[in-house]
């Protein structure tokens, strides 16, 4: 992998323009020695960033605000700078609803990209204290103080948040599991306990999503950083592969977050 053009068989085809505009950035950081300092990556994309960016001798740092944030802005550098926080331009908001109505993580989500904002502009989100923080780049915050005004049918109130906030992380929980293939289904039915059929069948029913997007294929095959999304289930991500068993299976560390918690 020297270039954009050593993509093919290194990474998924959906994932080839990233990569390019990542192999851009750092042509510019090397060339300009400049930070370049990219919008909300999901945890795919940084591992792919943080990839190139190691082969190509480009320092990295990343930050999504709290130390457990799954989304994270990352800067590129041509030397290890140590940034500050400030540095990765990220605003917490809070939205509260005028009625008391509880916000959830996905109908928060679904008002604010109705605004027209794009996902990427978008950090985590933390439904607590009574309504919702939201991490947001900072160049769009200004923008939602005025026109994101209302989640569902409720009417909300946004504030920018200037005081420490203890923000929860999603409690996954950390197992091993032993797959015959990295093939999207197979890891799938080992992590819900499913059968491979019904693993299948979810994914025909447009129930998963992987890294955000809607999984249409089956035997996508998963790779480290990838997060697999399962209505009525939760999440399932994949932290680390730790080789073949002694029958020739693959062995995953994955993490699971069930819905509800």
């Amino acid at each position: 992998m020297n270039d954009a053009t050593s993509l093919a068989g290194w990474a998924r085809p959906d994932e080839r323009p990233f990569l390019r505009r990542v192999f851009d950035m750092t042509g510019t950081v090397i060339a300009d020695r400049r930070w370049r300092l990219t919008d909300f990556l999901t945890p795919r994309e940084q591992y792919l960033l943080q990839s190139v960016a190691n082969h190509e001798g480009v320092c990295t740092a990343m930050c999504g605000g709290p130390e457990h944030a799954e989304r994270k802005r990352a800067l590129m550098m041509p030397e290890d700078w140590y940034p500050a926080a400030e540095d990765f331009q990220i605003t917490l908001l809070f939205a509260s609803t005028l009625s008391g109505a509880e916000v959830t993580h996905g109908s928060a989500l679904g008002s604010l990209l109705g605004t027209g904002l794009n996902r990427r502009k978008i950090g985590d989100i933390y439904p607590q204290d009574g309504g919702v923080y939201v991490a947001v780049c900072d160049d769009v915050a200004e923008f939602l103080l005025q026109e994101w005004v209302q989640v569902g049918r409720d009417v909300i109130r946004v504030e920018k948040v200037t005081r420490p906030v203890n923000l929860l992380a999603p409690q996954y929980e950390e197992e091993v599991v032993s797959v015959s293939s990295l093939r999207a289904d197979a890891v799938l039915a080992q992590a819900c306990r499913w059968s491979r059929s019904t693993a299948q069948q979810a994914i025909q029913k447009s129930m998963v999503t992987l890294n955000f997007t809607e999984l249409d294929k089956p035997d996508v095959a998963l790779d480290v950083g990838d997060l697999l999304s399962i209505r009525g289930f939760g999440r399932i991500r994949l932290l680390a592969l730790q080789g073949e068993s002694r029958k020739g299976r693959q062995r995953v560390k994955i993490g699971v977050l069930r819905s509800g918690r």
